[in-house]
């Protein structure tokens, strides 16, 4: 019945729903990895299954899903425990008008974490490429700012000259 409620309760803030009701690590460890999924809600309490335990198994496997702990009796310590083992956000069965808010803000936010590890991937790859031209190359190459002061120099450029990096960068160019 909980299951049901907490699918209506998603419904009725406007998602479009497919949910899998699991029970055991085993049954979630297999929903996980027969499909993609946007969010995992747990129940903190349940009866061969606790949603701590379904929180490591998600963090285990390394997906970046938001996991929303819900529990009809949840104290404050315990809504802290979950919240510092990883676990998004939590919601009040009593309260599943918060259910549907809670969802959108975390979707939210996994899109921003997504899109930023994305651009850091990117950041990484072009680093690592203009890195591995500018050490290969022969030609040497230097950086001042606008005092004259040396940012950046290859070491094509320290074996020209003689110098190592560190006496060239923050150093007035040479003439």
């Amino acid at each position: 019945n909980d299951a049901t409620l907490l699918e209506l309760a998603l419904q009725r803030t406007g998602f479009s729903t497919q949910c899998e009701r699991v029970e055991t690590a085993e049954g979630l460890s297999n929903a996980l990895d027969r499909q993609d999924w946007d969010v995992v809600v747990a129940d903190y309490v349940m009866p061969q299954f606790e949603g701590l335990r379904a929180l490591a198994e998600v963090k285990e496997k390394g997906f970046d899903l938001p996991f929303i702990s819900v529990s009809g009796h949840i104290t404050d310590d315990t809504a802290v425990a979950a919240m510092n083992a990883g676990a998004f956000e939590y919601v009040m069965k009593d309260n599943l008008t918060r259910l549907g808010p809670a969802v959108e803000r975390e979707l939210r936010d996994v899109e921003v974490r997504r899109a930023r590890k994305l651009t850091e991937k990117k950041l990484w790859e072009e680093h690592a490429f203009r890195s591995a031209i500018e050490n290969s190359i022969p030609s040497g190459i230097v950086v001042l700012n606008l005092d004259g002061k040396q940012t950046y120099v290859n070491p094509a450029f320290c074996e020209m000259v003689g110098w190592s990096e560190s006496e060239l960068i923050g150093s007035k160019a040479r003439e």
